[in-house]
């Protein structure tokens, strides 16, 4: 059911969208044919004419009337469905801090039944057989009896809390790509969060980069295409790797001879537009050798969480109500 609500939460959007568009080219034809009849009230000959049209513009105006009910049912409906995502999220993360202590108890309890366990052996090789040993040992017995058993619950816990993170995660990653498709088809150039496509060469910056180089359209499409095609090769693998931080860390390698032959040819620029989209695809699809989709904020040239891109939505959407 939250797959289904979050499908038709962007679903919604769209249609509300479409929908103010539909209503506000409805009022402003209304109101001309208005106009229209009230030049006809002038002329007595048309009368029969007039109320016809009367007619049909009050059954115009019903049908509005409903129209602007259903989207206002709509308009709370997709709020409703916003709340429940952020909701959502908010549980995920209680989930997430809920195995974190989960966790903290079993290494605490796991502690203290080993120390359980080193006072019963330590009892057991005195070898003592008065009662107050006996009573002893049946009291570390009993101690680490309900350590096991505590064990044991917290593990089913953890189990619990395991698969449903895991269920959130794929219910979660599959939210993000709904709303990367529905992003990538609302997205305009003037967006400040959408889609990126990450490992794609950034046409644009690589034709004016190239433009130095030659002017001629035919030509600048060909060299588009043919460093398009090289990225995706993935047997080019101009990378090495190197240590930083006591991690491994992949970088260009600058004397590969593709790259220096680009740089030779079609300057610096063309060069680095070309290595960023050689990073971008080593970093997303280093085997697929194809363009990942990512949610992407423009402005600040930086990936845009769930969280930023759903509100992003909502202030368009609002915006948009308001235009409306």
């Amino acid at each position: 059911m939250q797959k289904d609500a979050r499908r038709n939460s962007w679903k919604i959007i769209n249609d509300n969208i479409r929908l103010h568009k539909e209503l506000e080219t409805k009022k402003k034809e209304i109101g001309r044919r208005h106009e229209e009849l009230e030049k006809l009230v002038m002329n007595s000959t048309n009368r029969e004419k007039l109320e016809a049209a009367k007619e049909e513009i009050a059954k115009e105006n019903r049908l509005l009337d409903l129209a602007t009910l259903k989207k206002k049912e709509e308009d709370e409906k997709f709020l409703k469905l916003v709340k429940e995502q952020e909701q959502e999220k908010e549980n995920v993360r209680k989930m997430l801090y809920d195995l974190e202590m989960q966790l903290a108890s079993k290494q605490k309890l796991e502690l203290e039944r080993e120390q359980l366990r080193g006072n019963l052996e330590v009892w057991k090789h005195m070898g003592k057989e008065d009662a107050k040993s006996k009573e002893m040992l049946d009291k570390l017995h009993e101690a680490l009896k309900e350590k096991d058993e505590e064990m044991d619950h917290i593990d089913s816990i953890n189990q619990t809390l395991i698969i449903k993170q895991r269920r959130t995660n794929d219910e979660l990653e599959e939210a993000k790509k709904e709303l990367t498709t529905d992003l990538l088809n609302m997205s305009s150039a003037r967006s400040i969060v959408g889609v990126k496509k990450m490992g794609e060469l950034d046409k644009k910056a690589f034709i004016v980069s190239c433009k130095e180089k030659t002017a001629d359209e035919l030509s600048l499409s060909i060299l588009c295409s043919k460093w398009e095609d090289e990225i995706r090769q993935p047997e080019w693998h101009p990378f090495k790797v190197i240590d930083v931080g006591g991690q491994a860390k992949e970088i260009i390698r600058e004397d590969d001879e593709k790259l220096q032959a680009l740089k030779a040819e079609l300057g610096v620029q063309a060069h680095d537009v070309v290595v960023k989209a050689l990073l971008e695809m080593n970093e997303y699809n280093p085997s697929g050798r194809y363009p990942i989709p990512e949610l992407w904020n423009f402005k600040e040239d930086r990936r845009a969480p769930m969280g930023e891109a759903v509100a992003y939505i909502v202030k368009q959407w609002k915006a948009n109500k308001r235009k409306h």
